[in-house]
């Protein structure tokens, strides 16, 4: 009738014939005619067409994918031990290894996690407490490692007995380390009393660094250079004349040392003696070359030494005098020998000096079971330190040519070494991202510096004693307050690996920084803003040299 209200539309979904619904015969062959109901039909003589080759690497794709999207859902759900031991513990109890190569810590409890989502789906073990493991205990409250129950694999802190040598070392070391802090800490004084003077030079400091460019390049090798370093500057001489005095050394992958004249650019000297690549050098803190007695070597009474180390595991001493240089196989005899192919920049006939002859070794240093990383003079010139891919870092004597000093401590191979000003610390890092500020008058670590996310391969103390600076794989600079135990700042300074890293020597106000990126960077050590920034190496930058 008119107004009813109209009848509920029933909508079914799956099987009609239990659905307890009665329809007519009738009603149900329209609907089927119609296409509105699909029935299964179970007749074994309907062929069914196969799916293709491709079909089914579809869908057992497809499978996969579904799968492992489902182990991971119940990963994500999974609850499982955080202790080292307790996950080896649970990996070894599910069948799994414990380890596998280069797997760190948290890797290794990811495995476990999605190992036991997937024997949950697969309807085994969904509880650690099947297999007879029981973490719960330790949950928020301390309990013993296997390391500590475990004799053989617990740790301790322990100290060895110094040797007479060693004793009498530190001795001498902290004699140095006190006059040096006395006269640096007057210094500060001084430019503390008279901040206007001490800012002005700063600004021409400044000044004169960002007009820096290229003065000269050379070819130093057929291989990559691996270190770089200027000698130290005459006290006596100021300016441009100490600094054509200096030397600037060279150590390359051929196992070469080559020393330069820093105004000629000319090789004098070539240090030949490593078997395998020089990855580092430092000369002697009294290695000053003089303006009078530049072009006259024999005037130096003591050996101008320059120590080198070598991917050989030795460091070897070398007196750089030019009249101590024995002239090299088959040298000429004149300074300058014509060329048929050498030109100048007009395009005339040009002369090229003689070959540059062999410096002596004076000593070579071995114990390290490793490749080295990295050497460098002590303040004081007695010692020598070198670190070494061995774990370890030692001291050595250079009168005796002895070991003074082997310290362990880091847990992966040390790498960065320097000497604070003062001379009575040192500072090493590794590459586990780690650096260890050590006291070398008492032989005790007082400092860890924790901060780098990756390898820290250099590091440097300030000419001013309170701050050092590292860097490393993480891109960064890193400046530490040494009297407040923490980092100062953090420079973003390169957009690749950075290799090498200095103070400013005599001033300190600017921190040099060398990278991968292929640009070398100045910073000021004020506020640490970018101050230039140098190009025009065609490939990574590994090392740098102040002067």
């Amino acid at each position: 009738p008119a107004g009813a209200p109209a009848a509920p539309r029933i909508i079914k979904h799956g099987s009609l014939e239990n659905s307890g619904v009665t329809f007519g015969e009738g009603l149900l062959a329209e609907a089927r005619s119609a296409g509105n109901i699909n029935q299964n039909s179970h007749d074994a003589t309907v062929e069914v067409m196969e799916l293709s080759a491709t079909s089914k690497e579809a869908k057992e794709e497809h499978d996969k994918l579904m799968a492992q999207a489902e182990v991971s859902k119940k990963a994500r759900t999974t609850v499982v031990p955080t202790a080292i031991e307790d996950v080896k513990a649970a990996l070894r109890a599910l069948g799994e290894p414990i380890t596998t190569f280069g797997e760190k810590p948290f890797d290794r409890r990811l495995r476990l996690r999605s190992a036991m989502a997937k024997r949950a789906l697969e309807g085994g073990v969904t509880d650690l407490k099947e297999l007879g493991l029981d973490f719960s205990a330790g949950l928020g409250a301390p309990r013993q490692e296997a390391s500590e129950l475990d004799p053989a694999k617990r740790t301790e802190v322990f100290y060895t007995q110094a040797s007479d040598a060693l004793e009498k070392a530190r001795a001498r070391i902290a004699e140095h380390s006190f006059g040096r802090a006395a006269a640096r800490l007057q210094k500060l004084r001084r430019r503390r009393e008279a901040p206007a003077e001490a800012h002005r030079a700063c600004l021409e400091t400044y000044g004169e660094i960002q007009k820096l460019g290229i003065r000269g390049s050379q070819v130093v090798d057929t291989r990559p250079v691996a270190c770089c370093r200027f000698s130290p500057l005459d006290d006596a001489a100021e300016g441009d004349a100490a600094l054509g005095a200096s030397r600037v050394a060279t150590g390359s992958w051929t196992g070469l040392l080559k020393v330069w004249d820093a105004q000629s650019l000319a090789a004098d000297v070539v240090c030949r003696g490593h078997t395998e690549r020089v990855v580092s050098c430092a000369w002697h803190p009294s290695a000053a070359f003089t303006a009078a007695s530049s072009a006259n070597a024999a005037a130096y009474p003591n050996p101008m030494l320059l120590a080198s180390g070598s991917a050989d595991a030795t460091v070897k001493l070398w007196d750089t005098r030019i009249s101590s240089a024995t002239p090299a196989p088959g040298a000429p005899k004149s300074a300058l020998e014509p060329d048929d192919d050498a030109m100048d920049v007009e395009g005339r006939p040009a002369a090229r000096p003689s070959m540059p002859g062999s410096a002596p070794c004076a000593a070579t240093l071995r114990g390290h079971t490793a490749r080295l990383a990295s050497v460098a003079f002590h303040g004081s010139g007695a010692c020598v330190g070198s670190t070494s891919f061995d774990h370890t870092w030692r001291l050595w004597d250079v009168e005796t040519q002895s070991e003074l000093l082997l310290q362990d401590g880091h847990l992966k191979p040390v790498y960065g070494l320097a000497f604070h000003p003062d001379g009575g610390l040192a500072c090493t890092t590794d590459l586990f991202g780690v650096a260890l500020l050590w006291d070398l008058r008492s032989g005790k670590q007082v400092h860890k510096m924790l901060g780098h996310v990756k390898r820290v391969l250099t590091v440097d103390f300030s000419p001013e004693g309170w701050q050092c600076a590292t860097a490393g794989d993480d891109h960064t600079v890193k400046v530490w307050d040494l009297r407040e135990r923490r980092c100062l700042y953090t420079i973003p300074a390169h957009a690749n690996m950075v290799t090498e890293v200095r103070y400013a020597r005599r001033s300190g106000e600017a921190l040099l920084s060398t990278s991968f990126d292929g640009r070398s960077r100045v910073w000021s050590a004020r506020d640490f803003g970018l101050l230039a920034s140098l190009g025009g190496h065609e490939g990574r930058v590994r090392a740098q040299a102040s002067a």
